[in-house]
């Protein structure tokens, strides 16, 4: 669960990444936009110059999709792989605490249900196990992350971005 959640927070961190390489390409490419007016040989030697820039952002993304799709995937598989483990050992404690129960009991209770029963029981608390919290904790990281891009960039924009965006948090929870 450790090494997952260090996969889960690299994950949730993924768009903050994102967002400052995108931003990066952007504002390197909008400097050749706005130079169009310029003359031709000295348009030609700005897009020579332009070119490695945007090779290297682009070796930039190609790495950053590469080492995120490893986050995701591994931290998918070592939450899920987590769950099914504690479910199974749940399953074990759970059978031999039933064989620990006096005789009256299974008496009371129908033995052939008694497989169904316990299937059914953990199959319900499986996900909380699981996935859901790997879940948990990378929205909490993007959030925070997002945040902290969004200071970092523009402060006065990310606050009015939060105070415009809190009805629509409301509305979401509703």
């Amino acid at each position: 669960m450790i090494i997952a959640t260090i996969f889960t927070i690299g994950s949730g961190l993924s768009n903050a990444i994102k967002s400052s390489l995108l931003g990066d390409a952007i504002n390197k490419l909008a400097t050749t936009v706005d130079s169009k007016d310029l003359p031709d040989d000295e348009y030609e030697i700005l897009m020579d110059s332009v070119e490695p820039e945007v090779n290297k952002t682009i070796k930039k993304f190609l790495i950053y999709g590469s080492v995120m799709f490893v986050f995701n995937f591994l931290s998918e598989f070592l939450w899920l792989y987590s769950g099914m483990r504690q479910m199974h050992n749940l399953k074990i404690k759970y059978f031999s605490t039933i064989l620990k129960q006096e005789q009256s009991w299974f008496e009371s209770n129908n033995v052939f249900e008694l497989g169904t029963k316990v299937q059914a029981q953990i199959e319900a608390i499986q996900p909380a196990f699981g996935d859901t919290l790997g879940n948990l904790i990378l929205r909490i990281i993007e959030v925070i992350s997002g945040y902290y891009m969004g200071f970092k960039t523009s402060w006065k924009l990310t606050l009015v971005l939060s105070a415009c965006g809190l009805p629509f948090i409301i509305a979401g929870f509703f």
